[in-house]
């Protein structure tokens, strides 16, 4: 892939937003964090003063994060959590599919500075485990059920130098995990 290497050091760049955060720290068996962010990331290209949405201009992201622990008798403990994203979906400058089937190597299209947007990422992890607890070590089990919805997000799109059709590239969708771990209190 041809990396674009014509760059100047003349632009400006912007970014502005605005955050809210509401948080339950653990009591009563419980917590929550919630936090939603809603922004801007702008950049001129040095030779214009029109602001363009740079490569990080998702516009807002929300983050959502609960558990809760059921104690039972002589040090056990029931674990369950839920964690969640949402984010607007990046930016990317699109390839120029005539010079990257000509050159046969990714060509991007410069004269579109990030014009076009990925899908909005989401992502919904669970899991579920338990605890016990002596007086000098602890131990853990958890099955993680990772991207519970099986939502194939978009990681970035490749050019077929042949053809010039593009695709998306997916991240991982489901995903179990076991998690097994031993704290040791000295």
């Amino acid at each position: 892939m041809t990396r674009v290497d014509s760059l100047s050091n003349r632009g400006l760049g912007m970014n502005y937003g605005v955050e809210l955060t509401l948080e339950k720290y653990f009591s009563k068996n419980y917590y929550l964090l919630f936090s939603s962010t809603l922004y801007r990331s702008l950049f001129t290209d040095g030779f214009s003063k029109t602001y363009h949405p740079s490569a990080f201009d998702g516009k807002y992201i929300l983050n959502l994060s609960t558990g809760y622990e059921l104690p039972l008798k002589r040090g056990w403990t029931i674990l369950a959590n839920l964690q969640g994203s949402y984010a607007g979906g990046i930016r990317y400058m699109p390839y120029d599919k005539e010079a990257s089937m000509r050159k046969r190597d990714a060509v991007f299209d410069t004269s579109n500075y990030y014009s076009e947007t990925f899908p909005d990422y989401a992502r919904l992890n669970i899991s579920l485990g338990y605890r016990h607890s002596s007086r000098k070590w602890s131990d853990e089990l958890r099955l993680e059920l990772q991207n519970v919805t099986n939502r194939k997000n978009v990681s970035f799109y490749a050019i077929n130098t042949h053809t010039g059709e593009v695709s998306p590239v997916a991240l991982m969708g489901f995903m179990p995990m076991v998690h097994y771990r031993i704290y040791f209190s000295f």
